[in-house]
């Protein structure tokens, strides 16, 4: 793009701007109000709750808690599984050696 492509560009986007400057007035006292609702929106203070799932809601830290959900299921999931592989073993050990045990 040429500087004389870009001069008409700008001149385009200059006129445009103004063309879609609002023509009406401001009421008196207009910027104050939006001032004195944003104020108020600051001063709101959120709950427990709300914080929580904000900072939970953070891409960064919502993989933190996926991946420790995911890594204490595993773990849990393992210690389960070896239990019950032990119950199993330590069952079938005692139907071989006393064929009339019943088991618990």
């Amino acid at each position: 793009m040429s500087s004389s492509d870009s001069g008409k560009a700008d001149e385009r986007l200059s006129f445009l701007l103004k063309a879609g400057k609002p023509a009406g007035e401001l009421r008196p006292g207009f910027a104050t109000q939006v001032w004195h609702r944003i104020e108020q929106g600051e001063a709101k203070s959120t709950g427990l709750i709300e914080q929580l799932t904000s900072w939970l809601m953070q891409p960064r830290f919502a993989f933190g808690m996926l991946t420790a959900i995911v890594l204490l299921g595993a773990i849990l999931g393992g210690v389960k599984g070896a239990h019950s592989g032990e119950t199993a073993a330590r069952e079938r050990y005692l139907s071989m050696v006393d064929p009339i045990h019943t088991g618990h």
